[in-house]
This record gives C-alpha cells, sequence and structure tokens, in this order.
C-alpha cells in the first residue's frame, strides 16, 4: 500500500475501497461494521487509485472492548462464589482479568482425543502471570534462602576470618549492583557471547510434549532466577550472619559446648534456629514485594509475570487489572503474616512451651 499511494494523489476523496476478506463494507472511504461480540476480526481490502492501479491492505479491529456492566460490576468477593468474571475485564488486553491472572484461553483447542501429557503441557502454556510469577520467584527465594543460609552461618562460625570477608563481599555487592543491569550483563554473556541460554521470553512456541515444555521452561528461567537469586542473596546473608553474632555468645550456646557437643551441632541445633527469627519477619514482610516486585527482572528477561503486568495496567490506564493486582498484594500480607507467626513455632522452641 506505500507503494501504491507513493506518487499518486494524497485526496483519498478521489479513491474506491472494497472489502476482499473479512466482514462489513466501505461507504464514504469509512469502513463500516456492527459486531455482535468481543474479540478481534481482521479485514483485508483493495485500494484502488483514480489512474486505475490498485493494492491489498489490511487492518484489525478489536471488538467488544467495553464490558458488559452485569458481568464485571459484581465486586471481587463474589469470586468466593465462582464467579470469575467479577474481577473485571482488561480493556488493554482484550480478557477476563481472572483469566489474565491465573490463566486460561478463550481459544478453543480440542484437548480431549490428545495423550494426557499433551493436554498437561497445553495446561502449563495457558499459564496466568500469577503461575509465571510464581515459576520465577519460588525458585529464586529458595535458592538465594538457601545459599544466604549456608554461607551466612559459614561466616558467622569464622568472624574475621578470609571466609567472612568474602561472604561480607558478596553480600555488598548482591546488595548494590542493580538487578537490571545483571540482568543484562548475564544476557550478554550467556545469552549473546556464550549461546547457551535463550535471551528472554517464557517458552519456545510450538512444543506439545509435556517434557519438552517443562525443560522449554527451565531453559528460559534459569537467567531471571539466577539474577534474582544473586540479588536476593546479598540481603539475606547480612541478616543471617548478624543474627547468628548476636546469638552465638548467649549462655545457652556455651552451655551446649560445655557438654561436650561438637561445633556444627551447636550451630545448627542451638543457634541456627534462633537466629533464623529476624529472617523468618523480613522474608515474610518482604513476601508480597518479591511477588509483584520484579518488575525490572521481568522487563530485562521479556517474563510475562505479575510485577510488569501491574507496570503495563497502570501506564495504560486499565484500572480493573491494577485494582485486582493491588488487592492480591494486599491479601499476600495478611497470608505472610500468619505464615511468618507459624514459622515463629517452628524455629523458636519458646513459643511452643508457651513462654516468651
Amino acid at each position: 500500500m506505500r507503494e501504491l499511494v507513493s506518487g499518486r494523489s494524497a485526496d483519498l476523496r478521489q479513491w474506491t475501497f472494497d472489502v476482499v476478506t473479512g466482514p462489513g463494507h466501505f461507504r464514504d472511504r469509512a469502513w463500516r461494521h456492527n459486531f455482535q461480540g468481543a474479540g478481534q476480526t481482521v479485514v483485508v481490502f483493495r485500494a484502488t487509485a483514480p489512474d486505475g492501479a490498485s493494492g491489498l491492505g489490511a487492518f484489525a479491529v478489536d471488538h467488544g472492548l467495553l464490558p458488559d456492566p452485569t458481568r464485571f460490576s459484581r465486586g471481587a468477593l463474589f469470586v468466593l462464589i465462582g464467579d470469575t468474571e467479577a474481577l473485571g475485564y482488561s480493556s488493554t488486553f482484550k480478557r477476563p482479568v481472572w483469566e489474565l491472572l491465573f490463566g486460561g484461553s478463550q481459544e478453543s483447542v480440542a484437548l480431549e482425543d490428545r495423550p494426557w501429557s499433551q493436554r498437561v503441557a497445553a495446561s502449563v502454556q495457558r499459564f496466568g502471570r500469577v503461575q509465571n510469577t510464581v515459576c520465577l520467584m519460588l525458585p529464586a527465594l529458595l535458592l538465594s534462602l538457601f545459599i544466604a543460609v549456608l554461607l551466612g552461618s559459614l561466616a558467622a562460625a569464622r568472624r574475621g576470618s578470609v571466609v567472612d570477608a568474602l561472604v561480607q563481599a558478596l553480600s555488598v555487592a548482591g546488595v548494590s549492583v542493580p538487578a537490571f543491569w545483571l540482568g543484562i550483563m548475564a544476557m550478554q554473556l550467556f545469552a549473546v557471547a556464550l549461546p547457551w541460554l535463550p535471551a528472554g521470553g517464557i517458552q519456545t512456541p510450538g512444543l506439545t510434549e509435556l517434557t519438552d515444555v517443562v525443560i522449554d521452561r527451565v531453559h528460559h528461567a534459569i537467567l531471571p532466577v539466577g539474577v534474582l537469586t544473586v540479588a536476593w542473596t546479598g540481603q539475606w546473608l547480612r541478616w543471617v550472619r548478624n543474627g547468628l553474632l548476636e546469638v552465638l555468645p548467649a549462655d545457652f550456646v556455651r552451655t551446649a559446648r560445655a557438654k561436650g557437643l561438637a561445633s556444627r551441632a551447636v550451630l545448627l541445633r542451638h543457634a541456627l534456629g534462633n537466629a533464623l527469627i529476624p529472617l523468618v519477619t523480613v522474608v515474610a514482610l518482604a513476601a508480597p514485594q518479591l511477588f509483584a516486585g520484579a518488575l525490572l527482572t521481568e522487563t530485562v528477561f521479556a517474563w510475562p509475570g505479575v510485577g510488569r503486568l501491574q507496570y503495563e495496567a497502570i501506564i495504560n490506564n486499565d484500572s480493573y487489572v491494577a485494582i485486582v493486582v493491588f488487592l492480591v498484594s494486599a491479601t499476600l500480607v495478611l497470608l505472610a503474616n500468619l505464615a511468618a507467626d507459624l514459622l515463629y513455632l517452628v524455629v523458636d522452641p519458646r513459643l511452643r512451651r508457651g513462654r516468651s
């Protein structure tokens, strides 16, 4: 079309337009059609110049963008009785908010005749933003906590040594280095210089077998999970080390050593549990931010998660999506505080005995 218009009359009033494929018709050089349902329709048309030259063009029409108020204005509490449409409709993504967050698809794909593994693989590929974020955040959180407890315990047990200095340097680097810069450097090294891992995205299109889908998801998640692990480990390391340094000089630790227990047993069975109490509080309070706050990492690696969704909803004034994501974050704050109270019973034996 651009080549057709170039060099010819720019006055479109002298041109004629006809629909080749798709609904509707042109009248007064304007395409017109009334749709009965929501969706997206592609229209192919032919444009004819005054000199008889013609060419094809196409455009896509998003229709049904305004939700039915009887369907999408009832309130989030109706979700508790199974009314998922009560969360509203996304004007940006043209999908119900529930489907956008928790998965599902408007595509009618017949899966009944496919093998079980392919049905599960199709369900994984239709994950919503919440499942995508959980698949990214949960491995990074668990891995960072494991590394922080391991290195923090080692640094506290060898206070003032070279190992302690190295661990503190790693902690400072993890806290100081911006996550987006670390992600770009990791992408440059492992996806460009050494093309071992994909640079971004969450999956490779066209896979149908469950094993291939899972391996492909893990392959795409290695870089963002690694970046988040490094960033979070630096934060948790300080809490583990400082907590142990406060607990190790305590009387009950000296008593355990006087009984002849090995240093490793004293550290793991007596000191570590008490030292983890502040860390439990910090992780519990940070969980909602970890759920919806990895915006930079998700943007750098084009990972379709909740953090990126929340940013896009605010920028595009998509009020239904923004409100629901904020509501989910508030719910996570309450659940995280409840989980922290339950974990206190696990790590602090004094609470289990009813003593403060």
